[in-house]
């Protein structure tokens, strides 16, 4: 990579500037505020249907009825928390993607030169892109999710309805909008990495989706004990659907989660390793 000097005189873009100058191209490029608003119109409109359909079961069997989340059997509050919050995997596929288009569409239009140019230390691009997406994205979850929520706790109604003191709602709410910020920040390392939005969400739905299926079917007698928790995805609904039974003993036909901030930490290191991979990449590069 060839070294950029700042002309004498002129003090070197530092971390704010860069934020400042990703926070406008975030808001400028046309694609990124039609996905966070499809993100929330989709979120909440699958959790509405999804409570809305929860309570005519509920009220088709004569009462409140619980679930199972990998086979655990949870509560009647933390269920309903389920089925207000099914817009969180909808909404994890737009957050991959907008991830990847952060700093894509960059490479794909070649402004990603004039970028560098004006930030030499392409590190702090990096963390500048990495701060705004995680920032916009968990404030936009988070609103989404609570929508989510109160919308659907209104349909399933009392008194099969969860409230903000049952367990694992306050859990779900906020640990669920860092977890869709933390998979759009792996996004966005898998983006600087491929430098390609097709072949970025290809990587990203294979390791949220394909990878574990395949493991489900090799190792389909350890794999719910042993290696499910270990796997994004799984961490995820361990987090967002009010999972508190995180220790099951290795019941049969019942998936062992790790307790969910663990596995929010765990997640967080992937996302600090594909981060870091990026970053190396991209500084190594010369474009």
């Amino acid at each position: 990579m060839a070294s950029v000097v700042a002309p004498a005189g002129r003090r070197a873009p530092g971390l704010w500037d860069a934020i400042r100058s990703e926070w406008v191209k975030l808001r400028t490029v046309r694609s990124a505020p039609w996905m966070l608003g499809a993100m929330v119109v989709v979120g909440v409109g699958v959790a509405m249907l999804s409570a809305h359909a929860y309570s005519i079961a509920g009220q088709g069997l004569g009462g409140c009825q619980g679930a199972t989340v990998g086979g655990n059997v949870v509560s009647t509050g933390q269920s309903s928390l389920r089925a207000s919050l099914a817009g969180f995997f909808p909404a994890l596929l737009i957050v991959g993607i907008l991830g990847m288009e952060v700093v894509t569409a960059e490479y794909g239009s070649g402004m990603v030169r004039a970028t560098f140019s004006a930030v030499p230390r392409r590190y702090v691009v990096v963390a500048a892109k990495a701060i705004v997406l995680a920032v916009v994205v968990y404030v936009t979850s988070g609103i989404m999710l609570l929508v989510s929520f109160l919308a659907g706790q209104a349909l399933i109604g009392h008194p099969c309805s969860a409230s903000f003191s049952t367990q694992g709602v306050t859990l779900g709410l906020a640990g669920g909008a860092l977890g869709l910020a933390l998979v759009g920040l792996v996004s966005l390392g898998i983006g600087m990495v491929v430098r390609k939005t097709a072949g970025g969400i290809g990587i990203l739905v294979a390791v949220l989706l394909v990878v574990p299926w395949i493991l489900a079917g090799v190792f389909s007698g350890t794999f719910e004990t042993h290696i499910a928790k270990f796997m994004p995805l799984w961490q995820e609904i361990a987090v967002v659907m009010g999972n508190t039974a995180s220790n099951t003993g290795g019941a049969s036909g019942s998936t062992v989660f790790f307790p969910p901030w663990i596995g929010l930490a765990i997640l967080a290191g992937y996302t600090a390793a594909v981060l870091a991979i990026g970053t190396i990449l991209t500084i190594r590069r010369d474009v």
